[in-house]
């Protein structure tokens, strides 16, 4: 698992990278539902202690209704070569640059790894 540190130096390190480098970052969508639903069945790669690992976004999910917040959990599925375990990963996708993300593991589907990603953002 990646300590508190090194996740914000690795978070720091990109963004800095952004600002020296803004014609190396792709057009992006937003971290948001809609931005999440238009890539429902693309690829994303986690890349943590445990190495890379694809994973397919298959789902959005709504979550809790709460007055000022869009609250929703991404569903993700992953190769059939073992779990990659809970843990923060730095994700990225061709639509976007790398961003970092707490993922839990949260059982097998079809014999493959399931992973989830909650969001609570305020509107």
């Amino acid at each position: 698992m990646i300590l508190r540190r090194e996740f914000l130096i690795q978070s720091s390190l990109l963004a800095g990278a952004a600002l020296v480098f803004p014609a190396c970052v792709p057009e992006e969508f937003e971290l948001n539902r809609a931005g999440f639903e238009a890539r429902v069945g693309t690829w994303f790669h986690a890349d943590g202690e445990g190495g890379v690992h694809d994973l397919e976004l298959v789902e959005v999910r709504d979550g809790p209704v709460a007055s000022g917040l869009d609250q929703f959990t991404l569903i993700f599925r992953g190769e059939s070569n073992g779990e990659m375990g809970d843990g923060t990963f730095v994700m990225s996708h061709p639509d976007r640059a790398d961003f970092v993300l707490y993922v839990e593991y949260s059982g097998d589907r079809f014999d493959l790894p399931e992973y989830c990603a909650d969001f609570s953002l305020v509107l």
